[in-house]
């Protein structure tokens, strides 16, 4: 039997170097971020950051794994989003009344990098950080306003909402195969319902019902999807043709 040769793995910078938000960066520019980040491993299900009624001062960057933002309400924690490796971008500040708690949650084993945010900005845009918050915070004003109140601004139901969620983790996670783009990530209806706001019980009947019209199609955990069917039930608020 041939000997089984061993994985390489990737150095920190190399990870870098591989992640899509951070490919128009050059070879200098990725090392100087290399060379300011402290790393470490982070297990399935345990915490990567916290932000506990304010924003945390550091930029994180998922060099591998997957990870979920969940918002922390009391003993309730709702999925907010799902990401695959790049930047953890910190939440912008929210609409009065709204607390500050948001948690990012390994959803396999993950390396993260952490470093300022001063240097994450001073080296990824060659500009003065203190110039650069001054924009950002008057922007992050008004979208906590919009965040606040975006699922009604949009009007989608339940079908359009649970496409547009499917619509993203295609973007975020997904192959092209012959039947659809697969999302390679198994996700939960509890997940899935968290993202869209309702129950697991109506997603899951979403779910069936996109299953039977051959818009979701189910591979083995996994689920594929018809991105141009789902694209145009979102255009028509939830509606699709049998």
């Amino acid at each position: 039997m041939p000997a089984t040769i061993p994985k390489t793995r990737l150095s920190d910078l190399q990870l870098l170097g591989r992640l899509k938000g951070l490919a128009w960066l050059s070879s200098g520019q990725l090392k100087n971020l290399d060379d300011s980040m402290t790393i470490r491993n982070v297990k399935h299900k345990d915490a990567i950051f916290e932000e506990r009624g304010a924003r945390s001062e550091d930029t994180y960057i998922l060099l591998s794994g997957t990870a979920e933002l969940c918002r922390v309400d009391g003993t309730r924690s709702r999925v907010v989003a799902i990401m695959s490796p790049g930047v953890l971008f910190r939440i912008p500040m929210m609409a009065p009344g709204v607390e500050h708690t948001f948690r990012w949650i390994a959803l396999s084993d993950c390396r993260v990098a952490q470093l300022t945010t001063s240097s994450f900005i001073s080296i990824s845009l060659g500009v003065r950080p203190a110039d650069f918050l001054k924009v950002a915070e008057w922007e992050n004003q008004r979208w906590g306003y919009l965040m606040g109140r975006y699922p009604s601004f949009l009007g989608l139901g339940l079908q359009g909402r649970v496409a547009v969620a499917l619509l993203e983790l295609s973007v975020e996670f997904g192959v092209q195969e012959t039947r659809g783009i697969l999302i390679r990530v198994a996700l939960t209806e509890r997940q899935l319902a968290d993202l869209v706001g309702a129950s697991r019980a109506k997603v899951g009947q979403v779910l069936r019902d996109f299953q039977r019209k051959k818009v979701v199609i189910r591979e083995g955990h996994l689920l594929a999807v018809v991105t141009r069917r789902l694209e145009a039930m979102v255009r028509s608020n939830g509606r699709i043709a049998a």
